[in-house]
This record gives C-alpha cells, sequence and structure tokens, in this order.
C-alpha cells in the first residue's frame, strides 16, 4: 500500500509535521497539492560569473573545515570557505549549526544563492545546497517556505509520496473540459509540477492547475451569488448635486461626472422602477484620480435620501483621513461624520453606536471595526469599500449584512486589467476614472544609484527650501545582519542629522495608532517636512505639499507599491519628483525600476506588469476571500476567459436548472 499519512515518512517526526502544519500540509494529499511557487533552470556558472542580483548555480569544493560563529545578538552561524577555478566564497548559514557535520573539505557541492563580491573573494548567505556528485535535472522546483522548512525537506518528502500519485490525488474536472481544452489530467499534472522533465512540461502543468483555480474561483462566485440572490431597493430620490460640487470647491472631471453619473443610474434609475437590483459596481482609477470625490457623491446622494452609509477603509490612517476630509464637505450640511477603529474609546463607540441607531441620516467611517458583531446601524442603503484588494469576499460581505439595502461600491487604486475585472464584475458594472484633476501634473521619476545619494539630499534640501516637503521610504525598520539594505531607523538618524533645520518625522507599522497618526499630523500640518518612512504610508496618505518621494532599495518593491508610493507626492500644483534609489544588478530589477520611470500611467504600468510578472496572487486571500491562488497568474487572460466560460456552463447545466 505504500505511504498513507506524513509520519510514515523519512524525516519527519513531531518537530518537522508541526512545521508541515504551519505551511497548511497535514496529509498527503496536501504535500501533493503544495506546489512550487517557480522554478530555477539549473545552468552551472563560474563563481566570477555570477550575478550578486540574482540567485545562480555554481559548483565548489569545499576548502575550509567548517566553524561555528557568533555574530551580533548572540546568533550562531556555520561559516567555511569553497572554491572554484574562478575564485573564493566565504558561505554561511545562520542558525543551521548542524550543517557543521554536512560538509567535508575536499569535498564539492552545488550552490544555488546570490554570490556577492567581498574584496578579494565573495560572500554568500544560507545558499541551497546538494552533493557535487550528484546529477541535477534541467529544472528544479521552488517551493514557498515558513518557519522550519527548507526546500531539501519538502523535495524528500513530495519525492516519497509521488509514486502514491494515482490513488491519492482524485480528478475534479470533468472530463468534457478536460478533453474540450487539453488539459493534463489531475495526477499526471501533479507529477509534472513536482518533477518536470523540461521547461515545457511544467509550463503545461502550471496551466492545468491555474485552469483549475479560476474554473473553481469562477464556480463559488457564482454560488455564492445564487446563495446570496440579487436583493432588490427602492430606487432613490434625484437631487441636485450642485450644492454637493460648490462645497467640494473644484469641478469634475468628464471621467468623475461619467462615474457618478453611472452610479446615480443604479441608485436612481429611470424614475419609473418600483424598484431596482442592488448596485454591485466597481469603481477603479489611477493614483490620484479622484475616486473619493465620487463615492462621496454617491454618499451624499444616499444621505440626501434621509438614509445612513458607511466607508470601510484598511487602515486607521486612511480611515481617519477619510473622515476629516468627507466631514469638511458633508458639515455644509449638517450630515454627521462618524469614525470608529479599533482604537476608539468605548465612550465614543457609545456615541456612534446611538447615532447609528437613531433615524437620522448620517455616514461611519472606519476600519475591520465595522464588521465586529457590536456595530449595527439603521437604515444603512450604501456601503463603500476603499482599497477593495485587502479585504477578502466575506469581510465585505459581513459589512454588507448589516446594511437594509445591499448597495455596495468597492475602489481600488490599484488598476485592474480589464480581463480580471469583468471576471469579478459584469461588464455593466465597472467604472473606471483614466482622467487625471486638471493641475496635477505628471511625477517626474528618476533611479540612480545609492552611491548619489548625497545628491539626491542635496536635491531635497532645494525642495525644501522651495516650501516642499519630502518622503523617505525604506523596506525594512532595523538592520540585520543577513541584509545591507538601507533600513529606516539608520536612514532616519542621517536624515535628522542632514534636514535638521526642516525637522524629520519617522513612521513605521509597529508603532502605536496614536504614534503614527501624530507623525502623520505633524507632517500634514508641516511641524516635520521630512518624513522618514516604511510603506505604511503606501495607501491613500495625502499631503499636497509634499513634492519629493525616495525610495531606498526600490528593487525590493514591486512595481505597483512603487507606483503607489509615487502617487503619494504630486497631490498639490507644484512639479513633483520619485527617485528610486538601487545598486541593483540584476537585469530584470533594473528593466522594472527603468519601467517605472518612462510609464507614468498606472493602467499601462499594470499591463506591463501582467505581461512580465511571474506566479502572481492578483486576487489573493485578502481580495477573494478563497484560497490564494498558487498557479494562476495574472497574464493568464485567454485561460481565464476560457475557464470562467466553462464554469458558467458546468453551473447552468448541474445548478442553475
Amino acid at each position: 500500500m505504500g505511504v498513507s499519512t506524513l509520519n510514515d515518512l523519512r524525516g519527519i517526526g513531531k518537530t518537522r509535521a508541526e512545521a508541515f502544519a504551519r505551511a497548511g500540509i497535514e496529509t498527503l494529499a496536501d504535500l501533493l497539492n503544495y506546489f512550487p511557487a517557480s522554478y530555477r533552470e539549473n545552468r552551472l556558472i563560474a563563481l566570477n560569473r555570477s550575478d550578486p542580483g540574482s540567485p545562480c548555480l555554481v559548483k565548489l569544493c569545499v576548502q575550509s573545515v567548517p566553524r561555528i560563529s557568533f555574530f551580533a545578538g548572540g546568533r550562531r552561524a556555520v561559516r567555511f570557505q569553497a572554491s572554484d577555478d574562478s575564485g573564493v566564497c566565504d558561505v554561511v548559514y545562520f542558525y543551521q549549526t548542524y550543517l557543521a557535520k554536512r560538509f567535508c573539505v575536499g569535498k564539492t557541492y552545488y550552490f544555488y544563492g546570490r554570490f556577492k563580491p567581498s574584496g578579494s573573494r565573495y560572500l554568500a548567505f544560507s545558499p541551497d545546497y546538494s552533493d557535487g556528485d550528484q546529477t541535477l535535472p534541467a529544472i528544479t522546483p521552488v517551493y514557498p517556505l515558513t518557519k522550519g522548512l527548507t526546500q531539501k525537506m519538502l523535495q524528500s518528502a513530495i519525492a516519497q509520496v509521488l509514486p502514491e500519485a494515482e490513488r491519492i490525488v482524485l480528478e475534479n474536472l470533468p472530463a468534457e473540459v478536460l478533453r474540450e481544452h487539453d488539459l493534463m489530467p489531475r495526477a499526471q499534472a501533479v507529477r509534472a509540477a513536482h518533477q518536470p522533465r523540461s521547461v515545457e512540461e511544467a509550463s503545461r502543468a502550471r496551466a492545468r492547475f491555474a485552469f483549475e483555480e479560476l474554473f473553481f474561483f469562477r464556480l463559488d462566485l457564482l454560488l455564492l451569488q445564487k446563495k446570496r440572490g440579487i436583493p432588490s431597493i427602492a430606487p432613490l430620490h434625484a437631487v441636485s448635486t450642485a450644492p454637493y460640487f460648490a462645497a467640494l470647491g473644484f469641478a469634475p472631471t468628464e471621467a468623475q461626472n461619467r462615474a457618478i453619473a453611472e452610479i446615480f443610474h443604479d441608485l436612481i434609475g429611470t424614475g419609473t422602477e418600483k424598484s431596482l437590483p442592488a448596485m454591485h459596481r466597481l469603481l477603479q482609477g489611477d493614483v490620484g484620480s479622484g475616486k473619493t470625490a465620487v463615492c462621496a457623491a454617491a454618499i451624499y446622494l444616499t444621505l440626501c435620501n434621509g438614509k445612513k452609509a458607511a466607508l470601510m477603509a484598511p487602515t486607521e490612517l486612511l480611515a481617519e483621513q477619510h473622515a476629516r476630509k468627507l466631514e469638511r464637505v458633508f458639515s455644509a450640511f449638517r450630515f454627521p461624520v462618524y469614525c470608529l477603529t479599533g482604537t476608539t474609546p468605548a465612550a465614543r463607540r457609545r456615541q456612534i453606536d446611538a447615532a447609528l441607531n437613531a433615524a437620522d441620516p448620517c455616514l461611519l467611517v472606519g476600519t475591520h471595526a465595522l464588521i465586529s458583531d457590536r456595530v449595527s446601524a439603521r437604515d444603512l442603503s450604501l456601503t463603500v469599500v476603499d482599497e477593495q484588494h485587502r479585504f477578502g469576499v466575506r469581510q465585505r460581505d459581513t459589512l454588507l449584512s448589516k446594511a437594509a439595502e445591499k448597495n455596495l461600491l468597492v475602489m481600488s487604486a490599484t488598476p485592474i486589467p480589464r480581463t480580471f475585472a469583468l471576471f469579478l464584475f459584469s461588464k455593466d458594472d465597472v467604472s473606471t476614472l483614466d482622467t487625471l484633476p486638471p493641475g496635477r501634473q505628471p511625477v517626474e521619476t528618476y533611479y540612480v544609484g545609492a552611491s548619489k545619494r548625497d545628491r539626491v539630499d542635496t536635491f531635497v534640501e532645494k525642495e525644501l527650501n522651495a516650501g516642499g516637503r519630502a518622503y523617505i521610504v525604506c523596506p525594512l525598520i532595523e538592520e540585520s545582519e543577513e541584509s545591507d539594505l538601507m533600513a529606516a531607523q539608520s536612514r532616519f538618524e542621517l536624515a535628522k542629522a542632514r534636514f535638521k533645520p526642516y525637522n524629520v518625522g519617522f513612521l513605521h507599522g509597529k508603532m502605536s495608532a496614536a504614534a503614527k497618526r501624530e507623525a502623520m499630523q505633524d507632517f500634514a500640518q508641516g511641524k516635520t517636512r521630512v518624513l522618514v518612512s516604511t510603506t505604511v504610508i503606501e495607501i491613500g496618505i495625502d499631503v499636497p505639499e509634499a513634492t519629493v518621494m525616495c525610495v531606498e532599495n526600490a528593487e525590493r518593491f514591486g512595481l505597483a507599491t512603487l507606483h503607489q508610493l509615487r502617487g503619494r507626492v504630486g497631490r498639490g500644483s507644484r512639479q513633483s519628483y520619485c527617485i528610486l534609489l538601487s545598486d541593483a544588478r540584476g537585469k530584470a530589477a533594473r528593466e522594472r525600476l527603468q519601467k517605472l520611470c518612462e510609464i507614468k500611467d498606472g493602467f499601462k504600468l499594470a499591463e506591463y506588469d501582467m505581461d512580465t510578472r511571474g506566479p502572481g496572487d492578483f486576487f489573493g486571500v485578502r481580495q477573494s476571500g478563497f484560497s490564494a491562488f498558487t498557479a494562476a497568474r495574472e497574464q493568464d487572460g485567454e485561460l481565464l476567459e476560457k475557464a470562467s466560460r466553462s464554469a458558467q456552463d458546468f453551473f447552468e447545466k448541474t445548478v442553475d436548472k
């Protein structure tokens, strides 16, 4: 019969079983369904031909006895020297002291990792390794890891189970779907995914599982919609928007007017209907395109009809910013705006609860706190979700379940390729803001080496002298032994010395909510003119006086994040600048940063990202509320359409009769 549980596998004891469980692997089926995140081609190169910006494969002979060394903080590491004909490398493995007995002097091993020049030698931290006497396959799977799991542990465990694949793996797609789309049977695809004989075979396996994920994702949505039904609402009464635009203080763009008209049609209809289907609309637009003004128009219509509205944002900073801006607009009409977050005091919560259950119209703005069981609202008619990809389907449904009328408007500043937008919404339910408000200038973007930081700081000083403000964003909070990235704490100390006359603030995700709020308020009010931060300021922060965005180690961020960071400046009338500091040596990383300099339009940038990025998590746990996609990619538009059609056909034949 062979193996039947994880405990039957060689090398898996209690501790390792716990590590597998943390990765969601508790059964043999779980193990076989734990697919590689990517693959590496095993092309052997000489040490002196390695690119420190990209991992590569070298074959080295161990030259010195592995020793255990101590680093800052009491951390232990195994260290030894290994070489080929072209150079010598110091190899370091943190925490894995057992490896001191694994490597033998005079024996060769394959090492896969990044090899950084260090004086006359090279330096590599924790590269993957295997016996140099064996013949490597053409490509090797690379699995996502969690604490306690290694590539070797996963590869060994999966190799033991693969012979049982035909018994363990059950086919889940209809036979006619497999034939129509020429898809691998599931068991065959599992083998090909874990032990592919070629890049082409791995690609076919991935396509099979991508189709499967998209098929069942679409089927889940159809079933959810059927369960939810299509609630009806009483149409709202039309009102003049002139007072709203007067309070707003600026004229809407053509794109904003178009989106407002589409939303109002959902809520008002033609004026002759007794009931309408509840609105379920996506409002997407590039950073700075004015989505908040559009959603506020929908809120205004709702409040003028004597009903309530709720707006949920992913962070306290953004929720509080929305509340302040909308309070300024709606105070002209005496519509109260309340803000509810996880740190709202109990006494204030009681005041908000009373207002929500009174008969008067009001707007409730908040974070995940809005979906708490303690929160209820009378006459809630419009639900708005900002940065909708940060929330799951079920989180949105929980908030929507509190509403008397299930009108839902979701907003996204991360442009969604049209094919994927239509996968989640019907073609009539997507509103797009494709122009910027007048007076906004495109942000000039530059990519420079970190060695030019002093010149960049001089430029920042020039902008500060002219009345501007500057963000400096770093990928880490503190330095680490394994990384030479510019940490926010270190950059803050440097910035305090360099920009002392202008006052420098510091902001990161581990600060308390009150400390974050104070840091942002000080920057917004000009008490600090430079803000050193992590990506906590990525979404929605609006300080029109900020004219410079400096991003340290820019290669460490995705294009979408970099574009969002760039969107934090250029929100006023002055020319603004985004400076990407990076010493990335990898070709792909350099090309990515150069593209950001060339492409200002978020939709075009999303298309480029979709065409070039590897396996992605476009929908992801946070967005979909279902299992994260491991095989489907953003560029799988054609496959998505096929899977969507098949799921629709299957649903109509077997469920929706």
